[in-house]
């Protein structure tokens, strides 16, 4: 029955594997980037791309920058044309250490019109490689205050905020550093800071969340903002003795740091909360348009619990803190859903754009636990899509003049309007604290200049609408990378393609269900193996699986790499700690 089910999906897949919509050049595929928005482009570096090829498509790493202006008009849910995108190398005259996608996922923060690339040394420094978008120049900064950067900071949650400089990173792993956050002063480029806050050594309040494959955003309340954390997997819980696995972070308790005192509050939640075990989403933040309630979208991830993905939207109300499921209304118009029911996408990089939209950057597109596409260009799956956050709705065309409502899902239970004007403002359980109560009333100066977009980064923080660009010019398709340089207008290699594809995904799905005997028993023996690490030192040596030198070939002889399944198959971990109702 599973196999017909998957082959089934798998034909129709089949039917929808086609180029006819790119051309040689175009950016098809995107897995492990990270990315943030300055001055109305959309930055990304490091993962695995693939891009339209005389032949078909090959998938590969790269040492380029990229960007895509956005605040034009631009079809999208299709290939990245490379008309848009501007591709810069990076060079040698910056240290950006090459690391493994599925398994890291490098911080890149940003301040005015400069991005800082966070983590990659194997040795603790304090020089951080940074690019500036205006002059397009890269150069290696030094930062006052420790060397806080070395390792790949795997699976950690980082953020920049609008207008002060300022960046944020906690959490993850390799290295393993526990409760604790790096607080990067960027507001003085001539003076860079940073200094690592833990609970009573530069924060106060509630201990700083231990948090990995989660997410924390920017919330424009309080004097300075404030910073909000949840998902993912909470180490300071420990390890379930029944799986081996450690415990999920309890979406129903939400972390809540507000810059401008250093202190952090956990504050309960209510409503349908997202499913346990929720991992590797991406978030943004939009507000109201009255600026009293505040509104963080989540959108697909990975579940250990359930080893599979997901193509859910959950949006967290705030000051009531209440969880929404916006499920039903985004998968009326999901492309993704509509080919198969099960498919989900996870590991994906997000930005908001204008306070309106979600733009989500690559990800891993799954069936189930099983990646789908293994890297090939399909115009279903696309590289770039774009969230209206105001209903909902995957959008075909971007538009940069789209305004933001609040929507009927979430004004049908918090009360208000479109507008704002909500009713329910409290938390259903009351506040955790009544400074907290005081902090959410507040709100931060508004951006004093229009010159640039507020920077976002790694999936967190909203960005903010103008008008200017980063000045740089667009490259065309020669530019994107040399070993594609020649190539012509390309189109799809039909029926051998297309039987060699077959033989693959046959291939998969046996493989898979080897996988599936055998999974549970390695993974909790790796995660009990080696005492002497940390819960998340040792699941680093089996998070994703790293492409070996057997790899199948396309018949254009470019090697097919096989995405990674998170080859983790624990037992049933208990709804540990979780409050409120949880659905998917």
């Amino acid at each position: 029955m599973v196999i017909a089910l998957r082959l089934g999906g798998l034909a129709v897949l089949l039917g929808l594997v086609t180029q006819g919509l790119c051309a040689a050049g175009d950016i098809c595929y995107i897995l492990g980037a990270v990315s943030t928005l300055i001055q109305d482009r959309l930055y990304f570096l490091q993962g695995y791309y693939s891009f339209v090829t005389l032949n078909g498509q090959s998938i590969e790493p790269t040492s380029a920058l990229y960007s895509v202006d956005v605040d034009d008009t631009f079809p999208i849910e299709r290939s990245i044309p490379s008309s848009l995108v501007t591709s810069t190398d990076i060079g040698s005259d910056v240290h950006i250490s090459k690391t493994d996608p599925f398994n890291a996922s490098v911080p890149i923060w940003s301040s005015g019109d400069t991005l800082y690339v966070f983590g990659g040394p194997t040795s603790p420094t304090n020089v951080l490689p940074s690019y500036n978008v205006t002059s397009q120049t890269w150069k290696d900064v030094q930062v006052e205050g420790g060397s806080f950067n070395f390792g790949n900071h795997s699976f950690s949650q980082a953020v920049s905020t609008p207008d002060s400089g300022l960046s944020f990173y906690s959490g993850g792993l390799a290295p393993y550093t526990g409760p604790s956050m790096i607080r990067f002063d960027a507001s003085n480029p001539a003076k860079l800071s940073w200094t690592n806050e833990s609970l009573d050594h530069g924060s106060y309040g509630a201990e700083v969340p231990n948090l990995v494959d989660g997410t924390i955003v920017y919330v424009p309340a309080g004097k300075e903002g404030l910073l909000v954390s949840f998902g993912g997997y909470n180490v300071s819980e420990g390890i379930d003795s029944n799986s081996g696995f450690p415990y999920p972070s309890d979406f129903s308790v939400i972390n809540i740091y507000d810059i401008a005192s250093h202190t952090w509050w956990a504050q309960e939640a209510s409503g349908v909360v997202p499913p346990t075990y929720l991992c590797q989403f991406c978030a943004g933040v939009t507000s109201s348009p009255d600026n009293t309630a505040f509104h963080i979208t989540i959108y697909g991830g990975w579940s250990l619990l359930e080893l599979t993905s997901y193509e859910t939207v959950y949006t967290l109300s705030l000051p009531s803190f209440t969880w929404i499921n916006a499920t039903s209304v985004s998968a009326q118009s999901n492309a993704e859903q509509q080919v198969n029911s099960t498919i989900g996408r996870d590991q994906q990089s997000c930005q908001v754009y204008n306070n309106t939209q979600l733009l989500v950057l690559g990800g891993n597109i799954r069936a189930g636990h099983q990646s789908l596409t293994n890297g090939a260009c399909n115009q279903v799956f696309a590289p770039l899509r774009a969230l209206d956050l105001s209903t909902y709705t995957w959008q075909s065309v971007f538009d940069p003049t789209i305004e933001y409502k609040v929507p009927e899902t979430i004004y049908s239970v918090i009360g208000g309007s479109a507008t704002g004007d909500a009713t329910k403002t409290v938390p259903d359980s009351g506040w955790a604290d009544t400074k907290l109560a005081s902090v959410m009333e507040q709100r931060p100066p508004m951006p004093t200049t229009s010159s640039s977009s507020a920077p976002s980064t790694a999936t967190s923080t909203p960005g903010y609408h103008s008008t200017s660009s980063a000045g740089s010019s667009t490259l065309g398709y020669a530019n994107v990378t040399k070993s594609h340089t020649g190539a012509t207008a390309g189109g799809v290699v039909g029926g051998i393609v297309a039987l060699a594809l077959v033989a693959l995904l046959v291939w998969f799905i046996l493989r898979s269900r080897k996988r599936k005997s055998r999974g549970n028993a390695r993974a909790a023996a790796d995660w009990q193996s080696d005492n002497s690490k940390t819960p998340f030192e040792a699941e680093d040596t089996h998070l994703g699986e790293l492409h070996g030198e057997h790899r199948p070939h396309e018949v254009d002889a470019t090697q097919v790499y096989e995405l990674p399944d998170k080859d983790y198959h624990g037992t049933e971990l208990p709804a540990h700690g979780n409050k409120g109702t949880s659905t998917s």
